[in-house]
């Protein structure tokens, strides 16, 4: 669980600096926490933190420069909100 923690903080890290990597392994220790706490939830919690790792692994090595990664990422981020936003309301019918 502090490993997993470890190595999303790592890995967003290397891509987005120390700030964001620090977050997000501190928020994937939390998920960890509650799943501990809420075994129901376990398979959410794994899923969700893969499902991060994921588009940082994706995300991360497309963004050219590091003064232009914010903006790239929350453009990345609109781009895949408003595809999952489509996906979701064609299914919903």
């Amino acid at each position: 669980m502090i490993l997993g923690a470890i190595i999303v903080g790592l890995i967003t890290a290397y891509y987005f600096g120390l700030k964001v990597g620090a977050f997000a392994a501190a928020f994937s220790f939390a998920l960890f926490l509650l799943g501990i706490v809420m075994p129901s939830k376990i398979l959410w919690t794994y899923g969700s933190v893969g499902i991060f790792l994921v588009g940082v692994l994706v995300v991360g090595p497309r963004l050219p420069s590091h003064k232009e990664k914010k903006a790239d990422f929350f453009r990345f981020g609109r781009k895949g909100m408003g595809s999952a936003l489509r996906l979701y309301r064609r299914f919903r019918k």
